[in-house]
């Protein structure tokens, strides 16, 4: 399993309204220790997902506060925001992969935020992230599809490269919006997960 330290989440009163006026989410608290897991269950439309991204800045928050280990996520913005971004692994329910790219290529992008720019822009990969990316996807149970494009794949792989991708990461806390839902229960059980905050729909 990849190495990680994990760190504390804390959402203080926090909601979300749209533009428009739709409330998405109002007045939620939670602490979350280091190295917990947390599951977020409710039906469809209960404001999961924005809950969940509202803790790496992806939806803004209209009143309230939100911190992630060190950070105060609602002040950041810019740069400093996506500093943050990169101790906080994201898995999302449309998987967000590069179809024309390999599988691996497409796990070492959770490389980005801890290589140099230059790096990034060449594609050009160290030994070292190299190893993380294949430890991953051996995570995941999908090493045998390295050097397959990601387009080929069926569903339930492509979640699966997403998580290894976030894994590759090596992220501080890993947040998954329904990060098992392609997958059958043989291949989800499975899955090797960091400690993470995870959204899970009921109908």
């Amino acid at each position: 399993m990849i190495e990680h330290e994990s760190w504390p989440i804390a959402l203080d009163q926090v909601s979300v309204t749209y533009p428009g006026g739709l409330q998405a989410i109002e007045g939620v608290s939670m602490d979350i220790p280091p190295g917990e897991m947390v599951g977020i269950i409710g039906p469809s439309g209960a404001g999961k997902s924005t809950l969940i991204r509202t803790i790496n800045g992806l939806n803004p928050i209209s009143a309230g506060q939100v911190s992630v280990g060190p950070h105060q996520i609602d002040q950041l913005r810019g740069r400093s925001l996506r500093q943050a971004r990169g101790d906080i692994g994201m898995i999302f329910q449309s998987f967000n992969l590069a179809d024309r790219v390999s599988v691996l290529d497409n796990v070492l992008v959770g490389r980005f935020a801890h290589t140099p720019g230059w790096r990034s822009v060449l594609g050009i990969h160290t030994a070292e992230d190299k190893e993380l990316a294949q430890r991953a996807l051996e995570s995941v149970n999908i090493a045998d599809k390295a050097e397959t494009r990601a387009g080929a794949l069926s569903g339930g792989q492509k979640q699966r490269v997403a998580i290894a991708r976030a894994l590759a990461q090596q992220p501080k806390i890993l947040l998954a919006d329904e990060p098992i839902a392609s997958l059958d229960p043989v291949k989800s059980d499975g899955v090797v997960f960091l400690p993470f905050v995870e959204t899970s729909s009921v109908m």
